[in-house]
């Protein structure tokens, strides 16, 4: 068998983020102040990717795992659904999976100087909120389906079994289902999501996400550093002898 008809399967990509989001600030009346509020971020991400061979000719598969400690917009003293009047500490746990079929059209010169493609991806999650709203659950379920574009500064698979990059840029735009949604249970909304690399040399990140549709809307945006979580790992002296 040549090597180019076999399967590829990349290490995972387990990388941390870390920086400021900012949000939208809220009186008690549920009054929105505008981007007024700053508050630490934290993700943690596991991603591996893999394909035929090193030049992406074939269908993409695409699976990680997102871990995030954020802020979210919540309704903490109503007594029906209404709207935000206060931001609650999150935890944030999702699994995805991408498909990028092997149409020309979906990996834009992948063989070429530009490394792009775009792919159907879902997700499945949950939101634990640290502040419980008087009319929503603690926890709350999530999935979606959608489309992501993602550009990468080099070829994802350039190493034959051992490469796994990360883009530079990415957008989506998914259509979401919540098991709760500030008190509304079983609702829809759009989520629209980005990230670009401002400064490959110190890996710095600028972000956002709006989750609209109807009843209030939610959005944020972040500025992020990030790093091999290995380094983390060091940082609390897991794994050294």
């Amino acid at each position: 068998m040549n090597k180019s008809d076999e399967n590829i399967t990349t290490l995972w990509n387990s990388t941390f983020d870390v920086g400021v989001q900012i949000l939208p600030d809220y009186s008690e009346d549920g009054n929105n102040k505008g981007f007024s509020k700053s508050r630490p971020i934290a993700t943690i991400n596991f991603d591996t990717r893999w394909t035929k061979d090193k030049n992406g000719t074939g269908s993409v598969k695409n699976i990680g795992i997102d871990i995030k400690f954020l802020g979210t917009a919540a309704d903490s003293n109503r007594t029906s659904p209404s709207s935000f009047n206060d931001v609650s500490d999150t935890l944030d746990i999702s699994i995805y999976g991408q498909y990028i079929p092997d149409f020309d059209w979906m990996k834009l010169g992948m063989s070429r100087d530009l490394f792009s493609e775009i792919g159907v991806i879902t997700h499945i999650g949950l939101r634990s909120r640290d502040q419980k709203s008087s009319v929503g659950d603690t926890v709350d379920t999530y999935a979606d389906i959608g489309l992501k574009y993602s550009y990468f500064n080099t070829n994802p698979y350039k190493t034959d079994g051992i490469a796994n990059e990360l883009p530079n840029f990415y957008m989506g735009a998914y259509g979401r289902y919540y098991s709760d949604y500030n008190g509304f249970s079983d609702h829809i909304r759009y989520v629209i999501d980005f990230k670009y690399k401002v400064s490959p040399k110190y890996n710095f990140f600028i972000g956002a996400e709006a989750n609209i549709g109807q009843h209030e809307d939610e959005m944020y945006l972040t500025l992020t550093f990030r790093n091999d979580i290995n380094k983390l790992f060091s940082f609390f002296g897991v794994g050294e002898e």
